[in-house]
């Protein structure tokens, strides 16, 4: 009788735990959604850093332009008076500026495309979000439809307990169809 009061006891405890666990359908997409509010806020909010980025790149690539222009000049004006070590140390350093602006240049470019990637990867999560937010009340309804039939024994549910990997895979299938997963 004893291990009969145990056995009872542990299962009530796995019962107890397992609908504890156990979320309703509206509290899923309102999860769901606020994840994807999060994501979307982070994304928008990182946006000022991608700009400010691309404004450091550009203004040091028109510095080592400015530089590559001044020492082109230089090495002109010694090559006009006829300063042949002026003009050597100005080629060098020009080539520098040269590499330097190069290089700069292929930053800006990287720094333009990154932003543009992730301001059009924010409206693509904006357009996800509203159009989930929009649909939460068809959300709910598939989640509860599938619940549903996991309960019902006539559509091969079974003793009439929920699935809850049947539940779980329909919400993965929502998220993915919403982009998130």
């Amino acid at each position: 009788m004893f291990e009969d009061l145990q056995r009872l006891f542990r299962e009530s405890v796995a019962a107890f735990r397992s609908e504890l666990n156990r979320r309703e359908p509206q509290d899923q997409v309102a999860e769901l959604l606020s994840a994807m509010r999060r994501e979307l806020v982070a994304a928008r909010a990182a946006l000022p850093e991608y700009r400010s980025a691309l404004d450091r790149a550009r203004a040091e690539l028109a510095s080592e332009r400015s530089r590559l222009e001044q020492t082109q000049r230089r090495g002109q004006m010694a090559a006009r008076i006829g300063d042949s070590e002026t003009v050597r140390v100005a080629d060098e350093w020009a080539a520098r500026y040269r590499e330097r602006v190069s290089v700069l240049e292929k930053k800006v470019a990287a720094a333009e495309a990154e932003l543009e990637l992730r301001a059009r990867e924010a409206d693509e999560m904006k357009q996800r979000f509203q159009e989930a937010d929009a649909n939460r009340i068809l959300l709910v309804a598939e989640l509860k439809h599938g619940a549903g039939r996991a309960r019902t024994p006539e559509d091969g549910g079974g003793s009439g307990a929920p699935d809850a990997d049947d539940v779980e895979a329909r919400l993965q299938e929502l998220k993915r169809r919403m982009g998130k997963a």
